[in-house]
């Protein structure tokens, strides 16, 4: 809890300073307020038995301002402290956007990470919970603090054996709520996966992507039947944590009706007997009550504070997550120097790669070497490791073993900035994003005009702009414009190429771009992908055989070890398993010439 509040006010004074005196003002406040109810009124009583009516009235006068005061008072700062709350949760929601944004991309496929997110967010999306109810109750725990202290010095007069037992109910009714708060802490965990499940099938049902399937397969019953699974493991959660805190509070209530006979049977008494005076039994009765009051009330919070840290501890926990990038005792200037050039070369040396919670590798001890300038292609069937290794090469993912070196350097030594200017990937997956076709080109906020000129024309994607009002400044899908305009498949693919071309790297590796399109559009394609990466070190990736006429090498991968690597021409001559397989394709390939058949892939 401790370590939890210590992180709050860290941001805090990140984020917004001016909380700080807030707070004190508002504590000051809030602990004198409840004592203006008990001394004052008490005071009143005595001087009218005593008729000084002079004294009562600048008694009452002055008690009404200081009520009036520290009622507005406190009224403005909540609010205004509130609204400042809300911008220290924000920038929390920024910091975990932008760690979900930047985490490895392996954690993308990891269940339990995903959870630890999706409780991470719970923790600060809501203004009540984690982050923000802690915030909030802090503002309330001091002044209730001070007050309690207070009262206890004033009540003190009364009792020592009755302040005991007041104090020891307290307790226990802390005790009995602290038991409840645990019991709702345990369910969290299962609440956040069937949460972030849940969420899941629900964006399934609004994606318009998923729009036609729905439509056309009736699936709104099969979709409402898993979300109805889910919402009845909410429920069974819901009414376990409900049994549990009806308990607790029928305890709870308990104590209190014990604590109230107690304490005012005693207070009574000492009136009946003419120990105190009317005045006195006012102040007693009122006092003890405020106290019980203020006590409970900061039992509660501070037990609710302990309940909502652990559950912000989720988002504290992810934030202080050491960064799985090694450490590199090479000088930074040292590596800008080291893969500087031109030139760009990639060993890959003894690389296996097992994805998480699996017990298969899909790289088996796999070493490769891609030259200088080099056209590789990397074929083989599907579910034979090609894009997954592609993710190795571009650090989304980390090998389980082995090394992946660019220009003599291991890879995982290279600052992700640095490493990402040199290379290039488009995947068959690739996005368009709600943009404007310039934007979706450049993806930066800055252009180099120069740049993209040469990447529209490079790539002819002056043909989609053909006709278009706005030209590159039209906005792709309706979701940021209900106007957006929704491109073709082959139309994507010229999108995808001028994206790489503009970013110009020096290392670029195509993981089955065409894969949407029919073979003569994809040998096309690639045939202009060659032509525009002259120079550049390139790594084509495809299980059809399109590719690789035009490639320097050819390095053929299944169950994820290189089992033949040479030059189209070389393989062919070995009668292995890359021949086989182009035969296999190069007979479904074929186009139509004024009624003549030609061979798209020969010998």
């Amino acid at each position: 809890m401790f370590k939890t509040i210590r992180f709050l006010f860290k941001k805090i004074r990140e984020y917004d300073f001016l909380m700080i005196p807030i707070m004190i003002v508002f504590t000051i406040l809030s602990s004198i307020y409840p004592f203006i109810w008990v001394i004052v009124p008490a005071k009143v009583i005595s001087l009218t038995v005593e008729g000084d009516s002079s004294l009562m009235i600048q008694y009452v006068i002055l008690g009404g301002l200081l009520s009036i005061l520290c009622a507005m008072g406190t009224s403005f700062l909540r609010g205004n402290y509130r609204m400042r709350m809300n911008n220290v949760r924000y920038h929390l929601i920024r910091d975990l956007i932008e760690y979900s944004l930047t985490m490895p991309y392996e954690n993308t496929l990891d269940p339990k990470q995903l959870t630890k997110i999706a409780l991470a967010d719970i923790s600060v999306k809501g203004p009540m919970q984690g982050a923000g109810g802690i915030i909030l109750m802090i503002l309330s725990l001091f002044g209730n603090l001070f007050a309690s202290i207070g009262f206890l010095s004033l009540m003190s007069t009364l009792s020592f054996w009755i302040m005991l037992v007041l104090f020891i109910l307290v307790l226990g009714s802390f005790y009995f709520s602290s038991k409840a708060a645990s019991f709702d802490e345990s369910t969290w965990n299962q609440w956040g996966e069937y949460e972030r499940r849940y969420f899941q099938t629900t964006n399934i049902m609004t994606d318009p992507s998923y729009g036609k399937d729905i439509r056309l397969y009736s699936l709104i019953e099969i979709l409402e039947s898993y979300c109805n699974k889910l919402i009845n493991q909410f429920k069974i959660i819901a009414k376990s944590v409900s049994k549990k805190n009806i308990q607790m509070d029928t305890a709870v209530a308990v104590l209190n009706i014990l604590r109230d006979v107690v304490v005012f049977s005693y207070i009574a008494r000492l009136l009946l007997v003419n120990q105190i005076d009317a005045s006195e039994f006012f102040l007693y009765t009122t006092g003890t009550t405020s106290l019980v009051v203020i006590l409970q009330e900061s039992m509660k919070q501070i037990s609710d504070i302990r309940k909502e840290s652990n559950r912000f501890f989720h988002f504290i926990s992810l934030m202080e997550e050491e960064n799985q990038v090694l450490k590199d005792s090479v000088e930074i200037k040292d590596i800008k120097k080291t893969i500087g050039g031109d030139s760009v070369t990639v060993d890959i040396v003894d690389v296996s790669f097992r994805y998480p919670n699996s017990e298969n590798d899909v790289l088996n001890h796999l070493n490769l070497t891609i030259r200088p300038g080099e056209k590789m292609a990397l074929v083989g069937e599907n579910g034979s490791g090609k894009s997954t290794l592609i993710k190795l090469l571009c650090k989304l993912y980390k090998p389980s073993s082995g090394t992946i070196y660019l220009n003599g350097i291991d890879i995982n030594q290279i600052p992700d900035d640095i490493y990402w200017e040199i290379i290039g990937a488009v995947f068959q997956d690739a996005m368009v994003f709600p943009f404007s076709i310039r934007d979706n080109i450049t993806l930066e906020e800055s252009a180099d005009e120069e740049r993209l000129s040469k990447a529209i024309n490079d790539s002819r994607i002056e043909q989609i702009m053909d006709g278009l009002s706005n030209g590159m400044e039209t906005i792709l899908l309706r979701i940021l414009d209900d106007e957006g305009l929704d491109i073709s498949g082959g139309q994507r693919q010229k999108l995808y190429l001028a994206r790489a071309l503009y970013k110009n790297n020096r290392f670029l590796m195509l993981d089955e771009p065409t894969a949407a399109l029919d073979p003569l559009a994809e040998a096309s394609l690639y045939e202009q992908y060659d032509s525009l990466s002259k120079e550049k070190t390139s790594l084509y990736i495809s299980h059809r055989l399109a590719s690789t006429k035009f490639c320097d090498r050819v390095a053929y991968l299944k169950d994820g070890r290189i089992v033949e690597l040479g030059t189209h021409d070389e393989l062919m001559d070995l009668n292995g398993e890359y021949k086989e397989l182009f035969h296999i394709q190069a007979k479904y390939y074929r186009e139509s010439d004024q009624g003549k058949e030609e061979v798209l892939y020969e010998n």
